[in-house]
């Protein structure tokens, strides 16, 4: 038997006490007899706490319970030792520390220990031993089975039994088994000697659990009758040892006490610091036959007693709970009613004093408010004040977009004239050159306006950056060579995916550029270099000079908008690294200026590859994308060839005059020099509003319109819609020219159904070719539309209104098609328009006149019917409406080279 009582608590109050009892499972009638008697007498201490473990027979498991326990800051432990030797030392440890060690059932290797109680094993395996002898009357064979080898109880019952039988010289010990306390070992070893065990009179179990499964064995073999059978323990309860007694299963049961009582009793003698003996010893007694009943009597009694306390217990506490809960309940109220008293007392004092206070801060906060208002006043002033600085910057940047233009038209104008050659040329060259350089101030305002307002987006496709940066290094080359600057690109890898948004890094690095070669002299060196970090997933590319350089009170401001140093020449706004440190993060990158040892200046780019931290309004999305149609032509591109080219339109084959084109320009300087300068060539109709540009359109049908957007009485966008939902006008191809560079006013554009979009300043020359594109697609429009005038009607989407007219005027004239009087009158009322539009519609469309549309669509008729069946001629020249036969068939043979009586079938 072993098990394992553990008594733990508070240190500080050895009032409150926990005990833990971890006992072995290989004795369950016993085990259980001493579990109920500790609970017996715990009922009598309310303020010690019971946990109940088991060490299931087994060394280590009860060597780590004490261990654990010892963690736990115990006050007490008691235990009984599965075996003696392997628990001595952790025993000898915990009572080196101090603490109180009260070793129950069976002793320790050592004297280590603060009591023992339990019964004389040696007395009880004695007193079997001469109840056995006198038995048998001193003549017989007896089966022993002990405990496990090297336990102190078995030994030592095993000695006192063997010296008792030394008196009865006739009794004789055949076999002796050992097990691990339990029923089922004892069982299967009995069963080994099975031969030897069924010539015993008598089977000493040094358990009642072992002496109980002999006799099951002997029943089984039949011989259970003529042998006795004697135990240790007699514990009380039903199936235990004492109730075998009783029923004669065994024949006797030395009493072994549990001394749950007396263990506990200690446990708590001890935790209080109380000195206790060293050995206490529990008195036992054989019983048989002959005191049995006694013995069951007092245990049930005794069980009753338990019941009855345990009851007594349960509705004390339950009265306890009740009178705690009252009394806390009485006390809070008190608490409540204290509070209460002193509460309306302060309140009362606090009420006076606040109202002196609240008074003052009455007044107090009328002052706040006033000054308050006052601020946000200020403040919205000066907001507005901002918000009006900034629109005037960004609306007079817009209009300088159109004084540009004409100085850049009358610049490329002059410049491709021959007459303008050596210093006249060089003087126009400088006049572009300083044009350039303030259109692009200006659209440095431009750029810094949307970023303040959150307007500016990027739009990131995927591309090649090394291929994109060496284009705008390459710009660059001829003033390197001018210089005699050292000019370096370099990259690690020949390319490099990346998402980036062009315009944005096209600005970025031309600016970087700029400031490099501008800071640095002749015969200088500039390096540009890009490099790859996939560990860190990014891409760096940096622009390294050894020129001026940057100061270093100067470095911490380079970045601020508007900024500009004592070294630089002045020249610009302060812009162009705070834009370009804007559009990088834009990238989710970063701009910075490296420090360097040498002389010049070193700036940092770092962009991150891949497109996982762009969101999907960062992407640029292909749908929308208005390639062809949105033109921002880049005059800061144009070469000298270009401008060579850009001289004034030509004649071509089209002839002199043959297209009209209207132009809708409120400013009158531009208008005068498009009109004189697109008048060499085109028929020229003009307006200064939009609303007068409409009436101007719908009159004379032009073959182009070129409009403003922002123009008096209606925009441009309003009138191109207008334009291009009138059946009238719908065919009319319309150039949008504007200082509105944006995106998404170009995607507006585009939507209002305009056919080109071009922001000023532009080329001359730019503008002749999209003029010149657009004829020749209208011209391919015309040879489409002639060539079946048969057009069924489509859905009414963009440009199809021209395919709704045709429809309609094919319609009118195959429903009127035996009419010999339908003429132009006819189809202008039923259509709607006036001859003149009429006339210009089909002309624009078809390239040929209104009534040779009618002639075309009767002959186109009749050949048909010639060809179907048998009819005269005569009749299908009247159902065509031809009044004439001898007209017919001449205009028939005009148109197909053949004679209508040659048709038939």
């Amino acid at each position: 038997m072993a098990f394992l009582l553990i008594i733990a608590g508070c240190k500080s109050n050895k009032n409150n006490i926990v005990i833990g009892f971890s006992q072995c499972t290989g004795e369950d009638g016993w085990r259980r007899s001493q579990l109920a008697e500790m609970h017996r007498e715990l009922a009598f201490y309310s303020h010690v706490t019971f946990l109940y473990k088991d060490a299931m027979i087994n060394n280590e498991t009860q060597i780590q319970q004490i261990k654990d326990l010892l963690k736990q800051h115990i006050d007490v432990l008691i235990v009984s030792p599965n075996e003696a030797q392997p628990l001595t030392p952790i025993i000898n440890k915990v009572y080196q520390k101090g603490i109180p060690v009260i070793v129950v059932d069976r002793k320790t290797s050592s004297n280590q220990y603060t009591t023992y109680v339990g019964a004389n094993n040696y007395q009880i395996g004695f007193l079997a031993g001469q109840y056995a002898g006198r038995l048998l009357n001193g003549k017989g064979k007896i089966v022993e089975i002990q405990g496990l080898p090297g336990s102190t109880p078995a030994i030592a019952r095993h000695h006192g039994f063997t010296d008792a039988l030394k008196k009865f010289p006739g009794v004789q010990i055949i076999a002796e088994v050992y097990t691990d306390w339990t029923d089922t070992s004892a069982s299967a070893q009995i069963e080994k000697i099975k031969p030897i065990a069924k010539e015993a009179n008598l089977v000493f179990g040094q358990n009642d659990v072992m002496a109980h499964a002999a006799y099951l064995d002997y029943k089984l073999w039949g011989s259970q009758s003529n042998v006795k059978f004697i135990g240790v323990d007699a514990s009380p309860g039903p199936n235990l040892g004492l109730a075998w007694v009783s029923q004669g299963i065994l024949t006797a049961s030395v009493l072994y006490p549990t001394g749950g009582k007396e263990a506990i009793d200690a446990a708590i003698q001890a935790a209080k610091g109380k000195k206790i003996s060293k050995d206490i010893m529990l008195h036992t007694l054989v019983i048989d036959s002959t005191n049995v009943g006694l013995m069951k009597l007092q245990s049930d009694k005794i069980l009753s007693q338990q019941n009855d306390i345990e009851r007594q217990q349960d509705l004390i506490s339950s009265q306890l709970k009740i009178y705690k809960s009252q009394r806390n309940l009485l006390y809070v109220l008190l608490a409540t009613l204290i509070i209460a008293i002193l509460s309306g007392g302060i309140a009362y004092l606090s009420f006076r004093r606040n109202k002196r206070i609240t008074q003052s801060l009455r007044l107090k906060n009328k002052e706040i408010v006033f000054q308050q208002n006052k601020l946000i006043e200020f403040s919205n002033q000066a907001k507005e004040a901002t918000e009006a600085k900034l629109n005037f910057f960004t609306n007079i940047s817009h209009e300088f977009r159109t004084p540009l233009t004409l100085i850049f038209g009358a610049i490329d104008d002059m410049t491709g004239n021959k007459e303008f050659r050596g210093n006249s040329r060089n003087q126009l060259n400088m006049v572009r050159k300083n044009a350039l350089r303030l259109f692009r101030m200006v659209n440095q305002l431009i750029d810094y306006r949307k970023i303040d307002v959150k307007k500016m987006k990027l739009q990131a496709s995927e591309r090649d950056i090394v291929a994109f940066l060496d284009d705008i290094v390459s710009s660059f080359r001829e003033m390197a060579r001018k210089r005699n600057i050292d000019l370096r690109f370099s990259s690690t890898q020949s390319q490099i995916p990346l998402w980036f948004d062009p315009y944005m890094l096209d600005k970025v690095f031309f600016n970087l550029l700029s400031n490099a070669f501008k800071f640095t002299e002749d015969y200088g060196r500039i390096t540009f270099s890009i490099a790859v970090d996939y560990l860190r997933k990014i891409v760096l590319i940096e622009i390294d000079d050894n020129g001026q350089g940057v100061p270093v009170k100067e470095a911490a401001h380079i970045f601020e908008p508007f900024y500009q140093g004592k070294s630089n020449t002045g020249k610009g706004f302060g812009l162009g690294l705070p834009l370009a440190t804007e559009f990088i993060k834009l990238h989710h990158g970063s701009l910075s200026l490296m420090n360097k040892k040498q002389p010049g200046a070193s700036f940092q780019v770092v962009l991150p590859l891949g497109s996982h931290h762009l969101s999907s309004d960062e992407i640029k999305n292909e749908t929308i994308e208005v390639t062809n149609k949105d033109v921002s032509f880049p005059i800061d591109e144009l070469s000298e060839a270009d401008i060579e080219n850009s001289t004034l339109p030509q004649e071509d084959s089209y002839g002199i005059k043959d297209i009209s084109i209207l132009i809708i320009e409120d400013n009158e300087d531009l208008l005068t020099f498009l009109s004189g300068w697109l008048g060499k060539k085109y028929e020229i109709y003009k307006s200064h509003d939009g609303e007068k540009g409409l009436q101007m359109a719908f009159e004379v049908i032009p073959d182009i319109i070129i409009t403003d957007i922002v123009m008096p009485n209606k925009d441009g966008l309003n009138l191109t819609e207008m334009i291009k939902s009138n059946i009238r006008t719908s065919h009319i191809p319309v150039i949008l020219l504007t200082a509105r560079g944006s995106e998404e006013n170009q995607i507006r554009g585009m939507q209002s159904m305009a056919d080109y979009y071009i922001i000023k300043p532009f080329s001359l020359h730019f503008l002749d070719v999209v003029i010149t594109a657009l004829i020749k697609n209208r011209e391919l429009m015309k040879e489409h539309f002639s060539a079946d005038y048969d057009l069924e009607p489509r859905q009414d989407k963009r440009g199809n209104l021209e395919r709704i007219f045709l429809s309609e005027l094919n319609a009118f004239v195959e429903e009127n098609m035996d009419n010999e009087n339908l003429n132009v009158d006819d189809l202008c009322k039923h259509i709607g328009v006036s001859r003149i539009q009429l006339y210009r519609k089909v002309k624009a469309l078809l390239g040929c006149s209104v009534n040779d549309f009618i002639l075309n669509k009767r002959l186109t008729k009749a050949k048909f019917l010639l060809s179907q069946k048998e009819i005269q001629v005569s009749e299908v020249a009247f159902k065509v409406g031809f009044s004439s036969a001898s007209y017919f068939s001449t205009a028939f043979k005009k148109k197909f080279n053949v004679s209508p009586k040659n048709m038939k079938p």
